[in-house]
């Protein structure tokens, strides 16, 4: 389960679903389908994660002991463009535990999707604070400004542009 989840941060897609198929073939645990679900998302198989990942929950369904299927759950319903799933899911990890930063994440995502610019501004901030990926969340920022920019919002840019000035200061 280790070795899938590191051929996943490493970008080896392919690697990461045969290790996470096994090991949930091994044992169909919450974190071994949580894992088995985001590697079929990785991969285009969004039906097939979704699969995972609610079989994940109904293995352990509460948000506070897996936030990690929640949290892959938001981000597979966003892929299959169910933003209002995909915020519903996100948020309940996010009232759950306000320091999870993943959860932020997923809700930035959603929030640039439905072209959100503070809630999705506010999102990927709160995501830097908590140390997740600080300069993923800059680049999620300089994206949601320079989408802001593309449609004539000149407030909605600056607004960014002081939260991601605020980021580099630390």
């Amino acid at each position: 389960l280790r070795e899938a989840r590191r051929a996943r941060a490493e970008g080896h897609p392919a690697r990461a679903l045969a290790l996470a198929e096994r090991a949930s073939a091994l044992a169909a645990t919450p974190d071994a389908l949580t894992t088995l679900g985001a590697a079929l998302r990785d991969v285009g198989d969004i039906p097939g994660s979704e699969r995972a990942l609610r079989r994940s929950l109904d293995l352990l369904g509460s948000v506070r002991e897996n936030a990690p299927a929640w949290t892959a759950l938001a981000a597979t319903l966003r892929a299959r463009g169910d933003l209002d799933e995909a915020e519903s899911a996100a948020r309940r990890v996010i009232e759950e535990d306000e320091e999870d930063a993943h959860g932020w994440r997923v809700l930035a995502l959603v929030a640039g999707d439905r072209a959100d610019v503070a809630r999705a501004a506010e999102a990927w901030e709160r995501s830097a604070r908590l140390g997740l990926d600080p300069p993923g969340a800059l680049a999620g920022l300089a994206g949601l400004r320079k989408d802001c920019l593309a449609r004539g919002d000149t407030v909605g840019a600056a607004d960014v542009e002081s939260r991601i000035a605020r980021l580099r200061r630390g």
